[in-house]
C-alpha cells in the first residue's frame, strides 16, 4: 500500500504526462536542433518513397559542404538531374517535408526521428482521410555522415 506521500508523487507524475512531446512543432524544432548541433554539412542518404505516383522511389543523394552533388538511382546506377523534383534533397529537404504537413494540417502524419542525428528516418504524411491515393511515406534506409 502506497503511504499519503507516495501517492502524491505518483499522481503529480500521472497529472504531468508522458516527458515526450506530442505535439510535432515541438518534435521537429527539437530534431531539427539535434541535426545542427552535429555540423553535419557533407554526408551521403537512401531516402525511399512510397506513394501511388511515378519513381524513381530510391535514391542515393551525395550532400557536399551542405549543396546535392549528385542524385542516383541505386537500382539503376542511373544519375539523376540535380535537382530532382521531390523532398529528395537532403535531410533539410524532409524537414520542410514535415513543416509543410503541420503547417498545412495533414489529416496524419508519423515521423520517427534519428536518436543519434536528429534527421527523420520515416515520414507518413496523409493530407486527406476522404482521398484514397494521396498517402505518402519516405524513410532514409542508409545515413553516411563525412
Amino acid at each position: 500500500m502506497l503511504n499519503a506521500t507516495s501517492r502524491t508523487l505518483l499522481a503529480g507524475v500521472l497529472l504531468a504526462g508522458p516527458a515526450c512531446s506530442t505535439d510535432p512543432s515541438d518534435d521537429l524544432i527539437g530534431a531539427r536542433q539535434r541535426w545542427a548541433s552535429q555540423h553535419i554539412s557533407t554526408y551521403v542518404i537512401t531516402v525511399s518513397k512510397s506513394c501511388e505516383c511515378l519513381g524513381p522511389w530510391k535514391i542515393d543523394v551525395h550532400i557536399q559542404n551542405g549543396a546535392v552533388v549528385s542524385m542516383v538511382d541505386p537500382a539503376t546506377g542511373q544519375q539523376l538531374p540535380v535537382p530532382f523534383s521531390g523532398p529528395y534533397q537532403d535531410v533539410e529537404g524532409l524537414f520542410t517535408t514535415v513543416e509543410a504537413a503541420i503547417q498545412q494540417h495533414a489529416h496524419s502524419l508519423t515521423v520517427r526521428y534519428n536518436r543519434t542525428y536528429g534527421y527523420p528516418e520515416s515520414i507518413s504524411i496523409d493530407w486527406n482521410p476522404k482521398a484514397v491515393d494521396d498517402e505518402i511515406a519516405y524513410a532514409v534506409t542508409d545515413f553516411q555522415p563525412g
